[in-house]
């Protein structure tokens, strides 16, 4: 009665402030640092105390799950990070680093509306901030807590948001013309590179892989190989051609020498930085540990040729990957088929 009279009503009222366009106008003068650390403060230990008192009292406060979720979901989607940030902090084991902002690139100087920008920059920035931190979300609540207790059907959801996600990302990351004209109007001006999506498509395609690997352990679904070989051969296939780019002498190639296109230079050094840990430390990594039963399966559809094409890539902790993996996985597939082989060689 006291949960339904006074409390639920209460966060009512928090949901309704928490979306965009129904909070008061508040002065100039009095915005700052100030209303917004009282704003982030206030929610983040309301709204944990809920979660905190629901997940203790679960059996008969279950009903409260789609309230409880819809004000997540309004923090998720509200204009300010600090607010944003709580449905991270309230589902991780720990806080938030104080640091995150920066290595998220949500600098202070992105934070300020440009002159010549139809958008608020720092309504944006938290977008993307917000979306780095769900697809970190993701990964402790799978990798770390609950995966066994997830439903696939449940897993193959999460699957799809995070492919969303990173396929998102790329297709604004490919878009050089795009990201050069935000900044030349002022988007993130301070920063040395473009604006971009890199660490949203490499995580979204990190978590991707690693949880489609595991739903493929589990599964043997023929679906998840299916995936499994097309993000495998896209981010392959993206490394070699960026490779390709950066070898390829200035009047050769590509028709653009590369002297008279020095931001594409940048951006492709940046992108094959991040592309080859993807490679090394993601998707070969995660082919050691499938089964050898499933792992056969795979090998000659596109694992074999996927590893053929990766020994022409310039970098030596990828190559070492590659002979660890023909050494053991490849070899012990060759190996089924000796004896069937000798047998048949000896009936001839």
């Amino acid at each position: 009665m006291v949960f339904n009279g006074v409390l639920s009503p209460l966060f009512d009222d928090m949901l309704h402030l928490l979306t965009p366009g129904n909070r008061p106008p508040t002065p100039p003068v009095e915005r700052g640092a100030t209303e917004q650390g009282v704003t982030s403060s206030t929610c983040l230990s309301a709204v944990s105390a809920l979660t905190r008192l629901v997940d203790k009292r679960f059996d008969r406060l279950g009903f409260l799950l789609p309230q409880i979720l819809a004000l997540l979901g309004a923090c998720v989607h509200h204009e300010s990070e600090a607010v944003a940030r709580i449905v991270k902090t309230v589902n991780s084991n720990g806080p938030v680093p104080a640091g995150a902002t920066n290595k998220h690139g949500a600098t202070g100087s992105v934070r300020r509306r440009g002159e010549n920008l139809p958008f608020d920059s720092s309504e944006v920035v938290t977008k993307c901030v917000v979306q780095l931190l769900l697809i970190d979300l993701v990964y402790r609540v799978f990798f770390r807590e609950h995966y066994d207790k997830v439903p696939s059907g449940a897993v193959e959801t999460i699957l799809d948001a995070l492919q969303l996600s990173f396929k998102f990302a790329h297709s604004f990351n490919v878009r050089l013309d795009i990201r050069e004209r935000l900044k030349k109007l002022g988007f993130m001006r301070d920063m040395k590179q473009l604006p971009g999506l890199l660490k949203q498509e490499r995580e979204g395609i990190c978590v991707y892989f690693r949880l489609l690997v595991k739903l493929y352990s589990t599964t043997s679904s023929p679906e998840c190989a299916e995936k499994l070989s097309q993000v495998s051969m896209d981010v392959v296939s993206s490394l070699q051609r960026k490779e390709k780019f950066l070898k390829t002498p200035q009047e050769g190639g590509l028709g653009t020498p590369k002297a008279a296109d020095p931001i594409k230079v940048m951006e492709f050094e940046r992108e094959v930085a991040g592309l080859i840990p993807l490679v090394s430390d993601v998707i070969l990594a995660s082919l050691m540990d499938l089964s050898d039963d499933m792992f056969a399966e795979n090998c000659a559809e596109w694992i074999f040729p996927m590893l053929s094409d990766l020994i022409l890539v310039d970098d030596r902790g990828i190559r070492s990957k590659i002979q660890q993996i023909m050494s053991t996985k490849v070899r012990a597939v060759l190996n089924r088929g000796t004896p069937q082989s000798s047998s048949s060689a000896g009936h001839q």
